[in-house]
């Protein structure tokens, strides 16, 4: 009988559908109608009920996933999906990193980053080496 429809055949199968998605977490609507979130195991004869409102026959043998930031998904169930489970990847936007934002650099006096760099000489954790150097930079900056 099924041979005759655009119904998979349900044979041999436990008429369930597992549905996963990436990301997790995606709406399941079937017929309209939210099944549950990913991942979720969904009735095959939901998914082809024998009746159903006029206005659903766009829905008929379809899953639609729908997540936050993502573009709805979608899927036509084939047989092999009902023998072997739906995994999608979602087109996702990637999340706005939040702005970057740069310390705030206290200007200090010559003077101040002369004596600061005396006391890490002072305190051993620069050389005499390294003071001359960051010495010169610091002066070279004036």
């Amino acid at each position: 009988m099924s041979a005759c429809s655009q119904t998979p055949s349900l044979a041999g199968g436990d008429n369930k559908i597992t549905v996963s998605s990436e990301p997790a977490g995606a709406s399941v609507y079937v017929m309209g109608e939210v099944v549950g979130t990913t991942p979720v195991v969904v009735d095959v004869g939901a998914v082809y009920p024998l009746t159903y409102a006029p206005e659903l026959q766009g829905d008929y043998g379809r899953i639609m996933l729908k997540h936050a930031g993502c573009e709805d998904r979608i899927i036509t169930v084939s047989s092999r999906m009902i023998n072997s489970g739906l995994n999608t990847k979602l087109d996702c936007v990637a999340a706005e990193a939040p702005p970057v934002t740069k310390p705030v650099l206290v200007d200090k006096t010559v003077t101040q980053r002369l004596q600061e760099l005396q006391l890490l000489k002072e305190q051993g954790l620069i050389t005499d080496e390294e003071y001359q150097t960051i010495r010169q930079r610091i002066l070279q900056s004036l």
